[in-house]
């Protein structure tokens, strides 16, 4: 055993010799060669033509922007039924066309998710086929997946349906090299240019924003404009001194989106996912203009009424509701006819020079104009309460201060009628009392305002009840029949900042010393007033809305914006102290719009316009225009207000209402020339048209037609 062990422990010793010396001639043997730089250099193209090879290999894709013909309906949609695009854009590669603009594309449909994703909206399920080269070849469109046999495109349906022109990206696969000579040979030959771009407004779904391109409005909503080539530089009217302008260039044939908001404007390719997500939105909200259909052709517009304004002052909102030429027409026509029946002979300064009328024999009378201070109503008036009115203007005879601008004069009611069932409506009869005068002797006014209360035409709506048993409407009426003694009408109101005529009696003989001895004294002021109807500019201020415009005394030219190039600007010399009151005229013609004009009148010859706004405060957005609201511009620079501009240019095809926008009513940039909308107002019949065209009035101009 003890041999076994010491032969044993030799070999184990033997081993770990032979181990160490192997590990010895290792360490110590040379390493292996590494290449040098230039090796390493060599084998570089190498691997890049190998990288070349395999991405040659490769199949290419490139984006196709499809846009559909023909309404889809979930009920149109079933299975197996086509749906019909066009290609949007040249599709060009390696400097070549492959697909041409209006390639037909059908897509296989395979059914409707009627209530798919989170919003459980409908969602159409189809499957592109292939697409026509120039050179006859169908190249196969592959889904947004890549993949040709996966799952079919979901094209997200409004409100049941998909809208022609809806637009939907995907993928065209070209072939792995292209045949360059037959695709040479079957290149178009080159067109003549249009000599226009084609621009494409595209507002955000929050709203609408006024898109102005210098004196030229090019709209809000979703829009086809045909331009001259060339540099533009546009802005969105945003009601501020710092306005934000988008210079571009257009090309001749070139095609251009204008994505705007509330602040500015951006130029976007068709292909972007923003410029896509907004075509689709309005095209389901159908404010369009199809992209086969008329466009506003602004080629003839003078290139001067692009450049860039000065910016455009206001104290307001305004929000453009659009009007027929013949329209404003008839309007201005109804507006010269209370002006000529109520006019006195001397406007301006000396606009309350007394008319007086009369014999020798009786007592002379003359027109003034009261203005309320404080409401009235039926509601809670009682018989023999009070009403208070000031004097709106001087009353003067033989150029002496009789009545005083500015003098109280109470009224008592004589006369309340509450409203009551059957649509009653409630009434007011106001005795107006005696005006002093400056010398402290009071004058008779032969006058009562408001109305007496009464019933609404009601014998129609009980005929239409019972005619109606016998109808498919007949429940209803049942129903309505009862209730029409419990139907009570309207509270009356005579509103405060309303305005009224009145005659007021003169004495027999004027005693002037006393009159020179009492003459009001009037101070310093700095500035003329100015009252001027809804569309009213001086230059590139806007002063509409019969409010208290405070301007520096000098010569104004002014203008009613009515988006013409013939528009008559009239000049004025202010004086400081004084008021002026401005109306719409149009002259002995009175044909067409371009015949509408401003022109100075009295107190009395806008009352009925006065009175138009003063109703509509009852709407939110009105309140900014209160009739008399003080507006100072006598620190606006004389840069903007006193200078005519160039003629303001509008789309005629595009009369298309414009949704308002809140803003707040400081001194702003604003939109141009608009009117304002008001609510129906109790009138008579000769002044309705005059009121919707002092209040929601505004056209286009004419200057520009449309394309197919």
């Amino acid at each position: 055993m003890n041999r076994v062990s010491s032969v044993a422990f030799r070999v184990a010793v033997a081993a770990i010799i032979l181990c160490f010396g192997v590990s010895r001639l290792q360490a110590q043997a040379p390493a292996s060669p590494v290449p040098d730089a230039q090796d390493s250099r060599m084998s570089a193209p190498a691997v890049s033509a190998a990288a070349q090879t395999a991405k040659s290999n490769a199949p290419k894709q490139a984006p196709l922007l499809l846009e559909l013909t023909k309404e889809v309906t979930t009920k149109s949609a079933k299975p197996g039924a086509e749906a019909h695009f066009r290609v949007v854009e040249d599709v060009i590669e390696d400097g070549l066309l492959v697909i041409a603009e209006g390639a037909k594309v059908v897509a296989k449909i395979e059914g409707v998710d009627k209530h798919a994703g989170p919003e459980k909206i409908p969602v159409l399920l189809a499957r592109f086929g292939t697409v026509k080269t120039v050179t006859g070849e169908q190249l196969p469109i592959v889904s947004a997946t890549g993949n040709q046999n996966g799952e079919p495109e979901k094209l997200t349906m409004q409100f049941n349906y998909l809208p022609p022109g809806m637009r939907k990206m995907v993928e065209v696969r070209l072939p792995t090299e292209l045949e360059r000579e037959r695709l040479l040979a079957a290149q178009p030959k080159p067109e003549t240019p249009p000599g226009y771009a084609t621009v494409y407004i595209l507002p955000p779904e929050s709203g609408r924003a006024d898109v102005w391109c210098g004196a030229v409005n090019i709209g809000g909503v979703l829009s086809k404009l045909l331009l001259r080539p060339g540099n533009y530089s546009c802005r969105v009217e945003r009601f501020s001194p710092q306005e934000s302008y988008l210079d571009f260039h257009v090309a001749d044939g070139g095609t251009y989106y204008l994505l705007t908001d509330s602040e500015s404007v951006n130029l976007a390719q068709a292909t972007t996912a923003e410029a896509l997500e907004r075509w689709n939105w309005n095209r389901w909200n159908r404010f369009y203009i199809s992209a086969g259909g008329k466009a506003v052709d602004l080629t003839e517009a003078d290139p001067e009424a692009f450049q860039k304004l000065p910016p455009l002052v206001s104290d307001a909102r305004d929000f453009p509701y659009f009007r027929a030429p013949e329209f404003l027409t008839q309007a201005a026509r109804a507006q010269q006819r209370s002006s000529d029946a109520q006019e006195s002979p001397a406007p301006g300064p000396a606009a309350g020079s007394a008319t007086k009328t009369g014999g020798s024999d009786t007592r002379p009378t003359t027109l003034m104009v009261l203005e309320q201070t404080e409401d009235v109503t039926s509601k809670k008036a009682k018989t023999a309460d009070e009403a208070h009115f000031q004097v709106v203007e001087d009353v003067t005879d033989a150029g002496l201060v009789v009545i005083a601008k500015g003098t109280e004069v109470k009224g008592r009611v004589e006369r309340v009628d509450k409203r009551g069932g059957w649509g009653k409506d409630g009434g007011l009869i106001v005795r107006v009392g005696p005006v002093p005068t400056v010398t402290g002797e009071e004058l008779p006014v032969a006058s009562t305002l408001g109305q007496k209360g009464g019933k609404r035409d009601v014998k129609g709506g009980l005929a239409a009840a019972v005619g109606g048993i016998g109808t498919p409407a007949g429940p209803l009426a049942l129903v309505i029949l009862p209730l029409l003694p419990f139907i009570k009408g309207n509270h009356y109101v005579m509103r405060s900042g309303t305005r009224y005529k009145v005659e007021v009696t003169l004495p027999p003989q004027t005693d002037r010393a006393r009159l020179l001895a009492a003459q009001p004294s009037r101070e310093s002021t700095g500035y003329a007033t100015v009252y001027a109807p809804p569309g009213a500019w001086c230059g590139g201020v806007y002063i509409g809305g019969y409010r208290k415009v405070l301007l520096r005394p000098g010569t104004y030219s002014c203008r009613l914006e009515i988006f013409s190039p013939q528009e008559s600007y009239v000049d004025f010399v202010l004086s400081e102290g004084h008021s002026y009151y401005l109306a719409v005229d149009c002259g002995a013609n009175c044909e067409k719009p371009d015949d509408i004009r401003l022109k100075l009148t009295t107190a009395a010859g806008v009352v009925d316009a006065w009175n138009s706004c003063i109703q509509d405060q009852r709407i939110s957005w009105m309140q900014d225009h209160t009739p008399g609201k003080t507006m100072d511009l006598t620190k606006i620079d004389p840069g903007y207000i006193r200078p005519k501009l160039s003629p303001l240019q509008g789309m005629a095809c595009a009369l298309t209402t414009h949704v308002p926008f809140s803003q707040p009513a400081q001194f702003h940039i604003d939109q141009r020339g608009q009117f304002f909308q008001g609510s129906l107002v109790s009138i008579a019949p000769g002044q309705e048209q005059l009121r919707d065209f002092i209040l929601g009035g505004r056209i286009h101009g004419t200057s520009f037609g449309c394309r197919d």
